[in-house]
């Protein structure tokens, strides 16, 4: 029998059985499952047969959308046999995992099919609790944003433009550029308030670090609470672009000879020399910037053990007063460190509680924890 581990419940009664730990058996799995374990996504059960299916294809095209949302997965699981639900899946053009032959429905006493069961994650302050929801019509959960049936013409807006095609490419348009665009565009056009919603919506279920930072910046600068607002750019960048405007400049001679010679100098060496540029001016920003990546280079050259090159990386996070090179330490973390190295993403999780850059660092740090204790990037 091949199972997926949920999570163990511990809820509330609200009504009919409750599993202690929810795991969901099936003889066979299709439509490739997603699992990652902890797991802190919603999951929607629908228990169903082939023969009693009628009215199910609304119900199968609001699953198929839900299931497009990296905060949610959808599972179908029936008794029936492996034959039976690959026709079911072909003829109601199902996109979401299902599983056959499954014993499931017993253990959530399920007594009729179709039915739909949502394990649901909430937060009440710092405490998260699971909340078991049985339905007998799927329309009053589903608040979440949907994709729509009609296909998004990507980047086809602009500031005229409506605020439900403005939210509408907020929510689905391809280029997560595009994406930021519309945000940037709907802040002009919503309320503070409904700005600040709209915002929190998104991020509850956008883990890219790029788009999850634009958004969380933007409803940083709509934020009253916050008057002094982050700097866009970071001392580093802004070192970049004096470099790249003005290349002559003697000072970037300097910059020029340390890295000439960079190959020959070791893990240690470059470490030790990152602490020796710890100032602010324009060439000590730029050099360490570079730093953290000549360390992934190393290892991945075989010129210096794993366990090494963690620990550099996490002194030199404490160390570092620039977002931008915070932003690549991290980022270094997830090339040298595999999913399941829980000692680093606790100890990422530890930092991440006084970071303050929320346009890059922390969706960078979020995005590295996430990995490390789940595979999924």
């Amino acid at each position: 029998m091949s199972t997926i581990a949920i999570y163990a419940l511990a809820v509330a009664a609200i009504g009919g059985s409750r599993p202690d730990r929810t795991e969901l058996q099936a003889k066979a799995w299709f439509n490739s499952p997603s699992i990652r374990v902890p797991d802190d996504r919603t999951y929607v059960i629908l228990f169903f047969t082939t023969f009693q299916d009628q009215g199910v294809e609304p119900l199968i095209a609001k699953l198929n959308k839900l299931h497009r949302r990296g905060d949610t997965v959808v599972v179908g699981l029936s008794p029936e046999s492996k034959e039976r639900v690959e026709k079911f899946i072909e003829k109601r053009k199902v996109r979401f995992t299902v599983g056959a032959r499954s014993p499931t429905y017993k253990e959530f006493g399920i007594k009729r099919f179709p039915r739909v069961v949502v394990l649901e994650r909430k937060r009440s302050g710092n405490r998260v609790e699971n909340i078991f929801v049985d339905l007998e019509s799927p329309d009053s959960w589903f608040p979440h944003h949907l994709p729509e049936d009609e296909p998004l013409e990507p980047g086809a807006f602009d500031e005229k433009s409506s605020v439900e095609v403005l939210k509408r490419h907020a929510h689905e348009d391809s280029s997560y550029l595009e994406q930021k665009r519309a945000v940037r565009l709907l802040r002009d056009r919503l309320t503070t308030d409904e700005f600040m919603g709209f915002c929190d919506e998104i991020l509850e279920y956008e883990y890219r670090p790029a788009l999850r930072g634009a958004i969380a910046y933007q409803k940083h600068l709509a934020d009253p609470n916050a008057p002094v607002k982050e700097p866009l750019l970071a001392g580093s960048t802004l070192a970049r672009r004096e470099m790249r405007e003005n290349p002559d400049d003697p000072q970037w001679d300097r910059y020029r000879e340390y890295f000439d010679g960079i190959e020959n100098r070791s893990a240690e060496q470059l470490f030790q020399e990152y602490f020796e540029h710890l100032g602010d001016d324009l060439v000590d920003l730029q050099t360490r910037k570079s730093l953290p990546y000549e360390l992934v280079r190393r290892l991945r050259e075989e010129r210096v053990e794993q366990p090494i090159v963690v620990d550099y990386l996490k002194q030199m996070l404490l160390a570092e007063t620039d977002f931008a090179t915070r932003q690549r330490i991290v980022g270094a973390f997830s090339e040298v460190c595999r999913p399941g190295d829980f000692e680093v993403a606790d100890f990422l999780e530890e930092q991440l509680k006084t970071e303050k850059n929320i346009r890059v660092v922390q969706p960078m740090m979020e995005y590295t924890i996430r990995y490390l204790r789940t595979g999924e990037e």
